[in-house]
């Protein structure tokens, strides 16, 4: 992947959490953003794994942090009206736009947004 500057999806961070060590070595000396809602999202997954918040917090601390600005509201606004996307998703892609990087999911379900969004989709 010839792609420098990436903000994760939510599934990206749970991939190299459960041990996908070749995606971990792809992300190595890229700039990593992941936004808020995706912050959100991982520290508030069901059940207890011993270390996971530890794991996450030192993951994160890789990564910079994008919070929502009203001008990624927005986006993520058209963005659900346009293609009905869960929040999350909407507020994700338009952070990705509102940046202008590329977004990195294992979600096939951003493939629709190609034409407004550059997006990798990955097979972990």
């Amino acid at each position: 992947m010839n792609i420098d500057n990436l903000l994760l999806d939510t599934n990206i961070v749970v991939h190299v959490l459960q041990g996908n060590l070749a995606l971990a070595k792809e992300l190595e000396g890229k700039r990593l953003l992941i936004s808020v809602v995706s912050r959100i999202e991982l520290f508030s997954w069901p059940g207890e794994a011993e270390g996971r918040d530890e794991w996450l917090l030192q993951f994160l601390e890789e990564c910079q942090l994008v919070e929502l600005d009203r001008g990624i509201q927005n986006r993520a606004i058209e963005l659900r009206k346009k293609y009905t996307l869960a929040l999350a998703d909407a507020v994700i892609a338009a952070t990705a736009l509102h940046l202008d990087v590329t977004l990195l999911t294992a979600d096939r379900g951003f493939k629709k947004l190609e034409s407004d969004l550059r997006v990798v989709i990955i097979q972990p």
